[in-house]
């Protein structure tokens, strides 16, 4: 059992870097197409961190603690921390190789 719950601290702190990721693109992207990516990233946020609660609640319904906070997320994660503002055709190219990932 315990290995489940490991593994599904994994998916819960993948969703929530992702989400986090996707928001972070969403308030910097600039430049041509900035509509649709705007509106692409946010979406794509709002998906994917609406799951991350159902994630936590079943790691809960399980008896164990769903991890909650930036270090324990960026020690179970496999996605890379953002810290460039690239162009919106590259936001979508670095969530899409996460995507794989989550």
């Amino acid at each position: 059992m315990e290995t489940l719950i490991e593994l599904m601290r994994k998916v819960l702190a993948d969703g929530y870097a992702f989400s986090l990721k996707a928001k972070n693109f969403h308030w910097n992207v600039e430049g041509a197409n900035f509509p649709q990516y705007h509106e692409f990233f946010d979406s794509l946020y709002e998906e994917v961190y609406g799951a991350t609660d159902q994630s936590a609640e079943e790691i809960r319904a399980l008896d164990a603690y769903a991890p909650g906070s930036f270090s324990r997320f960026s020690e179970l994660t496999d996605i890379e921390d953002e810290t460039s503002i690239p162009m919106g055709l590259e936001m979508a190219r670095r969530l899409m190789v996460d995507n794989e990932k989550v």
